[in-house]
């Protein structure tokens, strides 16, 4: 399981609900990719990450044999008169020795890279994840209105039984209104829910740029997984796996890098230079004429006026940030996993507690509507029986939705 403890929860088909005949039906997956792909971030990200290949692409091109023309004057100043001589030559140089700065370079760049590709997962998996909630919220807000609108079924035939005993004169109105006024109740909740659910498709619609009229697949909420692996397990994959820690690990792997490679900067290095044509006077063979030359030099430098100190001084404060960085992300990411996994295994207790609670619930409205039908109860009873069902497979119902979203 990867990232911090989040448990998918698994597509078992589409549900059919009322819908427009021309109304598209949007899945989790194309809302999932319409939203990354209009992500401005993860849009910076890869421009970020396309910048860094060019650069490792190009890099070589500082440590690569240089080669150039050259054209002058050599004046020579005498007591009597001056004498200016052209000059006009070809050379190249090479740097034969830099205390390994290229290969310390690309090092430094190929994890700059590695960071930057991790940068992009890790948004795209806080979006899709964004987009998952909404489905299921979505989800969850269908399933309360099939459950109020069975509710109502059963209401109507409470309603019928009261009548029918009402005509019979065992009754009184009052026993028919108690189901007129539950009605009411459930089909005010149903259209309040409608019209959450409309704002939240609308929502959607904003995120995505999409038209007015489409439906959402509506996922399976209420058949929650159970948790099979340790929280050690799920930590120890949620620290190897996650992108957020895996970009600040290779962050502070080339602050390290670049730390090298700026000590190499003020080591010993090697060049070697060959010139040939008309060079200075001074390297000109004795006829004067076009000649060559190599010249092979060995630099060490030995006062920077602080420049390196005070470059070494700011990445090392550098490093000791990114390092923070990576502690205080692992920590979280230890709090994370042991919250959800805590959370979880809280919510597996109260889903057996409330599916125990429903089986009682349901055994009383049976036991009252027998009780009803020989006089021993009245409609209250039946109406209280029925909404202990009705209320308990809503906490049922909660409970699976939690689970899926914490």
């Amino acid at each position: 399981m990867k990232g911090r403890l989040i448990l998918f929860l698994h597509l078992i088909g589409q549900i059919a609900l009322p819908t427009s005949l021309n109304a598209e039906v949007l899945s989790l997956r194309k809302a999932q990719e319409l939203a990354v792909e209009k992500s401005l971030a993860v849009k910076a990200a890869k421009v970020t990450k396309d910048n860094i290949d060019v650069k490792l692409a190009t890099f070589e091109s500082a440590y690569n044999p240089r080669l150039g023309v050259a054209g002058g004057v050599d004046i020579e100043a005498g007591l009597s008169e001056q004498r200016a001589t052209p000059l006009a030559f070809l050379y190249g140089s090479y740097t034969f020795y830099n205390g390994g700065k290229k290969d310390l370079h690309r090092s430094m760049i190929q994890a700059e890279i590695a960071a930057a590709n991790q940068s992009v997962p890790s948004l795209v998996f806080a979006i899709e994840r964004e987009m998952e909630v909404l489905f299921l919220e979505i989800a969850m807000k269908h399933a309360a209105i099939r459950l109020k609108e069975e509710a109502l079924k059963v209401n109507k035939r409470h309603r019928l039984m009261a009548t029918k005993r009402r005509l019979a004169g065992l009754v009184s109105e009052t026993d028919v209104l108690e189901f007129d006024l539950i009605e009411g109740i459930f089909q005010r909740e149903v259209e309040i829910t409608k019209r959450e659910v409309d704002v939240t498709k609308r929502l959607l619609g904003r995120k995505l740029g999409l038209p007015e009229s489409f439906e959402v697949e509506t996922l399976d909420i209420e058949s929650p997984q159970t948790i099979q692996p340790t929280l050690d397990n799920l930590l120890q994959d949620a620290l190897a796996n996650h992108p957020a820690r895996l970009r600040v690990q290779h962050e502070a792997k080339a602050i390290e890098l670049e730390a090298q490679l700026n000590d190499a900067d003020w080591g010993p290095k090697v060049d070697i230079e060959g010139r040939l044509g008309y060079l200075p006077l001074d390297s000109r063979p004795e006829d004067k004429k076009a000649g060559a030359s190599v010249t092979l030099t060995a630099t060490l430098d030995l006062f920077s006026d602080g420049m390196r100190s005070a470059t070494k001084r700011e990445l090392l404060s550098k490093r000791e940030v990114i390092t923070s960085l990576l502690d205080a992300e692992i920590q979280q990411l230890e709090f994370l996993a042991a919250d959800a996994f805590g959370k979880a295994k809280i919510l597996e207790g109260r889903r057996e507690i409330e599916k125990k609670s429903l089986l009682q619930a349901k055994r009383y409205y049976k036991a009252t509507l027998d009780e009803y039908g020989r006089g021993l109860k009245n409609s209250p009873d039946v109406a209280g029986a029925s909404t202990l069902v009705t209320d308990a497979r809503a906490r049922l119902l909660e409970t699976a939705y939690e689970w899926h979203v914490q």
